[in-house]
């Protein structure tokens, strides 16, 4: 999705291309990273994984206010990272990296 949308926007705005390509990258940096940390019960991942959901958020938002054609479908992705958020913050994930 993000390789059809800069495709598709790189000769109307590089810039905006190229802050969708850093923040994605951003994301799936923190996203995996967090999500090692978590499984290995470190609480910082618990933030990392905060962090790169709300990026994922902000980015998708930026997509949404720019007017972005994108397939329907795609309107579902914020799901997964305020998922991940919902479960992240959640007592019981902090209370399972403690123990």
């Amino acid at each position: 999705m993000i390789a059809d949308l800069i495709a598709q926007r790189w000769s109307d705005g590089r810039v905006f291309c190229l802050a969708i390509g850093f923040l994605f990258g951003l994301f799936a940096a923190t996203s995996v990273s967090g999500v090692v940390l978590l499984l290995l019960r470190r609480s910082v991942g618990r933030h990392l994984l905060v962090f790169g959901s709300a990026v994922a958020l902000l980015t998708f938002g930026a997509l949404f206010a720019a007017d972005t054609e994108i397939a329907r479908p795609a309107y579902l992705v914020p799901l997964l990272p305020l998922g991940a958020l919902g479960l992240a913050v959640h007592p019981a994930t902090r209370k399972w990296c403690e123990t």
